[in-house]
């Protein structure tokens, strides 16, 4: 269970943090904008709201916005900390945004991660706000570094948390991290000397979930065996991946630009083999990423390097997504593997049930949960906005839709060009439909005429799967 409210007051600490934190705040949010505080409770967000209340009010800028999410799996717990934030909002003068999230089946963390920030997402969509501020600090950049490297990651992973990314792939809402360089304990030392109240969630003691046992038992451990200055080796570690990455990116973003010509690139063989291994796979992963719009997982880098060496001309290796390397004479193409032509999959869809095409099935199912979680491959329909019968087609010249989010409808080919989807995707593409508009770009994006909301009386959850190979 959720402890009382924390608001004990303890002396010793001046604005200082205040103003750097303030300060890092206003380099990442232009003037004049309107910012959505993602706030739980917790000693972390209420120090945040402070943050972006008093820059919004110096800047006289909009008065920010409280956004909560309700994760729903701790009861009347969860349901307190909603109150205390909206009451906290209040006495702030602050508008309060919130939503409580719906689960079937069993939540990990991931989940959990996943279906905060789609919520995040429909609440400042609600709120017509592109900025967010979170709360992580320092000690989630520590835990997260060691989270990684347990689990294995490379140089990318190793520079942790973001201080600022878009919300999700494709979207207009920033999301922004001013607490990064703070730690925990002076966060609440600030709070308690002002007399601020906060939350204090028990489920962050739960050593079930991997970052709780980090903190509560792995970092204690490691100090308590000498492994001195660990919180500043790793944030080293960080910075310097950083530092690192950039320059990389920015390598290998030229050296793509001095080889592109008329929308081919072609790198030469020796200039390639004469790099150090960092910088080949630097520039491949920039390379697959461009041609698909995602990162890629390219396998182990000298194995390519090895494969480029010893390569025949007109020599193919398939680097995964539907990528293959070439080598041709002296130099090296990146291309999209050739596919089977692809036949018109048509299926007519008169309510629930489950519906298979040559590019895969599609499932349609009554359902009373409003949570989706990030897969693009899952949607939640109001069947009364968009009613039965359905159709399941591939797309077609001239296909228009109304992105979820977006403020109009557009042509689909430019939308397919805006998110970076390949040529063979695009050839590909479903679209769900009923008579009068389309429901679902099928894997990007629902029609905003399809979407729920508190209204919404009868839903469907639509899932598409890909054929087993």
């Amino acid at each position: 269970m959720t402890s009382p409210v924390n608001h004990a007051p303890s002396p010793g600490t001046g604005d200082d943090l205040l103003r750097a934190t303030i300060r890092d705040a206003a380099t990442r949010v232009p003037a004049g904008q309107r910012v959505g505080v993602a706030v739980s409770g917790g000693a972390d967000s209420l120090f945040l709201l402070e943050v972006m209340r008093v820059l919004a009010h110096e800047r006289r800028d909009p008065a920010p916005c409280v956004l909560h999410v309700d994760h729903g799996v701790r009861g009347v717990s969860s349901k307190a900390d909603a109150r205390f934030v909206e009451s906290r909002s209040r006495s702030l003068g602050l508008s309060c945004r919130s939503r409580t999230l719906v689960w079937r089946g069993p939540v990990s963390e991931d989940r959990l991660r996943r279906a905060r920030y789609h919520a995040l997402s429909e609440l400042a969509e609600e709120a017509g706000i592109r900025w967010i501020s979170l709360g992580h600090h320092q000690d989630d950049q520590l835990e997260t570094l060691l989270l990684r490297l347990l689990r294995g990651t490379g140089l990318t992973g190793l520079r942790g948390i973001p201080r600022q990314r878009p919300l999700a792939r494709g979207s207009d809402v920033t999301i922004i991290r001013p607490l990064l360089e703070v730690t925990g304990v002076a966060i609440r030392e600030w709070l308690r000397a002002r007399d601020i109240p906060f939350r204090e969630d028990a489920s962050n003691r739960d050593t079930r979930f991997s970052r709780n046992a980090i903190r509560h038992e792995l970092i204690p451990a490691l100090s308590g065996a000498g492994v001195a200055g660990l919180r500043g080796m790793l944030l080293e570690i960080a910075e310097s991946a950083e530092l690192l990455e950039v320059a990389l990116q920015e390598t290998a973003r030229s050296r793509l630009a001095k080889a592109t010509s008329i929308g081919d690139v072609a790198i030469s063989r020796a200039d390639f083999l004469g790099w150090p291994l960092i910088e080949q796979t630097a520039l491949l992963r920039l390379w697959a990423e461009e041609l698909t719009g995602a990162a890629p997982r390219l396998g182990s880098g000298e194995e390519i390097r090895h494969f480029v060496e010893r390569a025949r001309t007109h020599q193919r290796r398939s680097l995964g997504r539907g990528l293959e390397l070439i080598v041709q004479y002296g130099a090296l193409r990146l291309r999209r593997e050739p596919s089977p032509p692809v036949a018109s999959p048509t299926a007519l869809i008169p309510g629930p049930g489950s519906y298979a095409t040559e590019l895969g099935s599609l499932e349609v199912e009554e359902t009373d949960s409003r949570v989706i979680d990030r897969d693009p491959d899952r949607e939640i329909v109001d069947v009364g906005r968009v009613p039965f019968p359905w159709r399941l087609r591939l797309r077609r010249p001239g296909d228009r839709f109304h992105p979820l989010g977006a403020p109009g409808s557009k042509k689909l080919k430019d939308f397919l060009s805006d998110e970076k989807v390949p040529d063979e995707g695009r050839r590909r593409c479903l679209l769900l439909e009923n008579e009068a508009s389309i429901i679902w770009v099928v894997g990007h994006r629902l029609d905003q005429r399809a979407r729920f909301d508190a209204r919404s009386q009868r839903l469907v959850m639509l899932r598409f799967r890909q054929p087993s190979k």
